[in-house]
């Protein structure tokens, strides 16, 4: 179900997740203080999906579901009519979390049209009337939990990441014809859903920023190189970075308590047969067990010792609420970076405003 209040309707574009450069600002006046049924302008069913709607050039896209079929959907944002709606038959579904679903990242949307990014898919392009401009399949992805990561528009590039267990990597490609501009790999980053956001320093070419589940990246907007990383432990990398005029600021989850024991400590209580590995059946009667894929990164069906400590080193880094002069960076950046932090256990899915 999908509603919209007075203001929204006639409010300036949000053409991507989080509006304008992720920011989670809207600019204009008079909104509503209660969202209670009544105050919406218009009300219309859509399936099921969990991104959210986007606004640019008079249109308002939505993605979504229904069994094999991915959607793509156009409304009026004025009255909340239906102008069309296109879809992809999947021919592969991606086994993993059920929490996630099938139509998460958020599309984005320019004066030519609407792009969707479908982890059963790949990305593809609609014009405004909701003729297919290009396609780009991509995948399958290998990412537990599933993919969330919404594209973005850069310049005359759409970029889109592709954080997972292994193989991760930052791509662009031209908005008007789908062809490859860059691709980055991102070794060292493994599963990830956060969104990129563009900052510009001042006097200083603009930067990509990336937050992945234990490192923040700094590249350049323009060819995707890289400038700066910093090590930080996000819990997972749900959260996009936001930005002011001088400094990145960012919000990523962690504790002064482990999460995870030690390799041994988890041996002498779950490793029922003594076999020096874990496996599902053995977990699962504690929590890591919903979580079982998370850890055996490689699919053997076992916990080995190297795959337990490489996500138990995802706690190692910093975390809380940090804020960089992204714009002073170079090479790898150690906690001195910080301008300031508020070393807080956060939750990991709110982003900074």
């Amino acid at each position: 179900m999908i509603w919209l209040c007075a203001a929204v309707a006639g409010a300036a574009d949000w053409p991507r997740f989080r509006g304008p450069n992720g920011s989670g600002v809207g600019e204009g006046a008079g909104y509503p203080a209660s969202l209670e049924r009544g105050t919406e302008v218009w009300r219309t069913p859509v399936p099921a999906g969990q991104s959210s709607p986007v606004i640019a050039a008079g249109r308002l896209y939505l993605t979504a579901s229904d069994g094999d079929r991915l959607l793509t959907l156009a409304f009026d944002p004025a009255n909340g009519k239906e102008l069309w709606r296109a879809e992809l038959v999947r021919t592969r579904k991606q086994k993993g979390y059920a929490v996630n679903g099938s139509a998460s990242p958020t599309p984005v949307a320019d004066e030519l049209g609407v792009y969707a990014f479908f982890e059963d898919f790949g990305l593809i392009a609609y014009d405004r009337d909701g003729k297919e401009r290009w396609r780009a399949p991509l995948g399958p992805f290998k990412n537990f939990y599933g993919m969330a990561s919404s594209p973005i528009l850069v310049g005359e590039a759409l970029v889109q990441l592709c954080d997972q267990q292994t193989g991760s990597y930052l791509l662009a490609l031209d908005r008007e014809t789908g062809r490859v501009k860059w691709k980055r790999e991102r070794p060292g980053a493994p599963i990830g859903w956060a969104t990129p956001m563009v900052f510009q320093p001042t006097g200083g070419p603009a930067q990509m920023i990336v937050i992945g589940s234990n490192r923040l990246d700094g590249y350049y907007a323009e060819t995707g190189e890289p400038i700066w990383w910093m090590p930080v432990g996000s819990g997972g990398a749900l959260g996009t970075p936001s930005g002011t005029a001088d400094m990145v600021l960012l919000s990523t989850a962690g504790s002064s308590e482990p999460l995870l024991s030690t390799f041994e400590s988890a041996l002498e209580e779950y490793d029922a047969n003594k076999d020096e590995n874990l496996s599902r059946e053995e977990l699962a009667k504690v929590w890591l067990g919903e979580h079982f894929g998370w850890l055996d990164a490689d699919e053997s069906g076992l916990v080995s010792a190297a795959e337990w400590n490489y996500a138990k080193s995802m706690e190692a880094a910093e975390y809380g609420a940090i804020a960089l002069r992204a714009g002073e960076l170079h090479g790898e950046a150690g906690p001195e970076a910080a301008v300031w932090r508020y070393q807080k256990s956060l939750p990991y899915v709110p982003a900074p405003l």
